[in-house]
């Protein structure tokens, strides 16, 4: 249903309904959050999709690779690139989490949309040594 509303852009009911679920009691799942993260952070409100990220985390839920890339995104979109580099970040070293592939580009097309070619060749090529280093260890095996 949450899925639905987002789908249908009713934003607000679906945020009512997030809220009321919660304070019902049910269990809200990480998958849950995605949901409004995606659709809040496509819908470039940056500050609602921070706080449920935050509201997430209290929660005691561990956001998953999907979560930080829209994060990610939303950060990119609106121009806080330094800020989705941290997230970016952080998302491995806190949770142990490395970007997947949806991830990196979802960055690089965050640095290369503000002109910022050097900062997304980095990438590119942290990206490229990392897909490089799991084939190697990989074939150790």
């Amino acid at each position: 249903m949450l899925d639905g509303l987002c789908r249908n852009k009713n934003i607000s009911e679906a945020l009512a309904l997030f809220h009321k679920m919660e304070r019902n009691g049910l269990d809200l799942n990480v998958v849950m959050y995605n949901i409004l993260i995606d659709t809040f952070s496509k819908d470039k409100k940056i500050d609602t999709t921070r706080a449920l990220f935050v509201n997430l985390s209290s929660k005691g839920l561990q956001p998953d690779v999907k979560t930080y890339t829209m994060m990610i995104q939303g950060l990119c979109e609106k121009g806080l690139l330094y800020e989705a580099k941290e997230l970016f970040v952080k998302m491995e070293k806190k949770n142990g989490y490395l970007a997947d592939d949806v991830t990196y580009n979802t960055i690089i097309q965050g640095f290369i949309g503000k002109h910022k070619c050097h900062e997304a060749l980095i990438l590119v090529e942290e990206m490229l040594y990392s897909q490089l280093k799991d084939k190697i260890l990989l074939s150790k095996k």
